[in-house]
């Protein structure tokens, strides 16, 4: 578990890991029962799905940060299921429950929950630290605070905290019309390279948005450009990344995902902007024209049983190239 302390604050390090907490702790932090994890429906990826002690449909959206829009976003979640959801398990007949987790909330949140019709409850949540060991607290504005929950002190990373500057204008634009999806990954994916060095910097141009040490020692980039069947995205990205071949050159690659944004089904060579050369598809790192026998062996750490990746291994495999590239 990778988690950051700022002064005397603690804080977890991604939303990935906040996730994993409360997934594998829903019994004894909220006395739900685990359904389904990152459930897609109509174009809305659920966070955690989970049923209470009457088998109705529970819905957590969970933020490491404060987000105005976390309301929003579960109105959204709600219609979706409400109109096209049908498990053998839930009864959608009663009510749907739904909960937002996050650090604390921006006021427009809370005028969104005072008018809406939904029933929308607001859980705050800290990191305590207490006699040498850290504790998860949810406090509710109905619960009070929830009997805080133990994070073993041994599975502990600290890491450095490096501010991270809010997204630029630029960016929130590309992503107006992107899906939540998307957006969620795009900001992931800002989070983890600005906060992997602080050497890394964002120069924003007028065609590009560029990840680095300058122009010439660039980790990533993102293009506001249509990526050819590709990717449905919104946004190009690209990752400077070792040959899948096997060959020594680190190359611009530009990276397909799935439709859940967690997964990535191929890489593109782009040498030069969006114009591309060879693709290899995932799983297994399949060439587009031949197949590799054996998978490199600066891949094999960052795939699954399956020889998939996801985006966030990527961004690690792409941290740990240009580090080494630039050290």
């Amino acid at each position: 578990m990778a988690l950051i302390k700022i002064g005397d604050k603690w804080q977890f390090g991604n939303e990935f890991e906040l996730e994993e907490i409360v997934w594998k702790n829903l019994p004894r932090l909220l006395n739900l029962k685990p359904f389904k994890r990152q459930f897609q429906i109509r174009g809305q990826i659920c966070d955690i799905l989970a049923l209470d002690d009457q088998q109705r449909l529970v819905v957590i959206e969970l933020k490491n940060v404060e987000d105005r829009y976390v309301a929003q976003q579960l109105t959204r979640y709600y219609n979706a299921l409400k109109e096209y959801a049908s498990f053998e398990e839930v009864d959608l007949e009663q009510p749907i429950r739904l909960i937002a987790i996050t650090p604390s909330f921006h006021q427009d949140t809370l005028t969104d929950c005072k008018y809406s019709v939904l029933d929308i409850e607001l859980m705050s949540f800290q990191l305590e630290a207490k006699a040498d060991c850290l504790y998860l607290e949810l406090i509710g504005a109905r619960e009070g605070t929830i009997t805080p929950l133990l994070i073993q002190q041994e599975s502990i990373s600290l890491q450095t905290a490096i501010p991270i500057p809010e997204p630029p204008r630029k960016l929130l634009n590309w992503l107006s019309h992107a899906s939540d999806a998307e957006f969620n990954a795009t900001m992931m994916l800002r989070e983890k390279v600005l906060g992997f060095d602080k050497r890394i910097k964002e120069i924003i141009e007028p065609q590009r948005i560029v990840y680095g040490r300058g122009i010439t020692k660039p980790c990533c980039e993102l293009k506001k450009t249509g990526a050819f069947g590709f990717t449905d995205s919104e946004l190009a990205r690209f990752f400077w990344l070792p040959h899948p071949g096997g060959k020594p050159p680190v190359l611009r690659m530009m990276i397909g995902t799935d439709k859940s944004e967690q997964s990535v089904t191929g890489l593109l060579y782009c040498p030069k902007s969006s114009r591309s050369k060879d693709l290899w598809r995932f799983p297994g790192l399949n060439h587009g024209i031949g197949n590799y026998s054996k998978i490199p062996d600066v891949y094999k750490p960052f795939l699954d049983k399956e020889m998939n990746c996801s985006l966030s291994n990527l961004v690690d495999l792409a941290l740990q190239t240009w580090q080494q590239r630039f050290q």
